[in-house]
Order: structure tokens, then sequence, then C-alpha cells
């Protein structure tokens, strides 16, 4: 497992909070200004929300999202837990991050299949 230090961790959780501070009016503004009529339009509503940009906005969204809250909940794995169990721990926590980033994958597959 790698070593991660506090320093670090706490860079990388500053690092994450101010770009989810900038991102989260963004997409805020971004969903306000696409028009949606009915919920039956939901899909080419999606599709024409996520534009390049937004999607690749998103993706760094969800990463930073995902590395704040490894930090956030680490720490307190580290900080709160016996000091036998935290490796343990800090490696299902780690699992659980994994299958998030899957399920997530899967979402996006699947809400935008390829054409060819």
């Amino acid at each position: 497992m790698m070593k991660l230090s506090g320093l670090k961790a706490h860079i990388w959780q500053r690092i994450s909070a101010v770009y989810l501070l900038l991102y989260f009016p963004y997409l805020f503004w971004q969903i306000q200004n696409t028009p949606i009529i009915t919920s039956i339009e939901l899909s080419s509503w999606l599709q024409s929300l996520f534009t390049p940009l937004f999607s690749a906005l998103s993706f760094i969204a969800v990463a930073f999202i995902i590395t704040h809250a490894w930090v956030g909940l680490r720490d307190v794995i580290i900080d709160y837990l016996p000091k036998e169990r935290v490796n343990f721990w800090l490696s299902l926590y780690g699992l659980f991050l994994i299958f998030i980033c899957i399920d997530l994958l899967a979402l996006v597959i699947w809400i935008f299949p390829t054409t060819a």
C-alpha cells in the first residue's frame, strides 16, 4: 500500500476542495441553462448537457470527490480505529471506492452507449 503523508493528503484535500468549490456553481449554471420540457426527453437532455468540456470537467470533479472522500475518511480511520485493524479498514474502504468507480463507469456506458 502506498504511504500518503499527512501533508500530501492535506494538500490533495485542499486542491479537491477548491476545484469542487468552483465546479458546483458551474454545474448548477449548466443545469439551469439547459431546458427540459418533459421527463420523456431526459435522455436527450442528458446528452445535450454533457458536452465534451462539461464531460471532462465532470470527470475531474468525480475524481476529486473520490480523492476528497478518501483523504477525509482515511484520516478518520487512522485517528479513531484501533491500530491493529487500520490496514484492514483502509483496504476495505479502498475496495469500496473502487466499486463506486466501476459503478460510475457502468452508468456512463449505459447512458452514452457507443453507436459502433
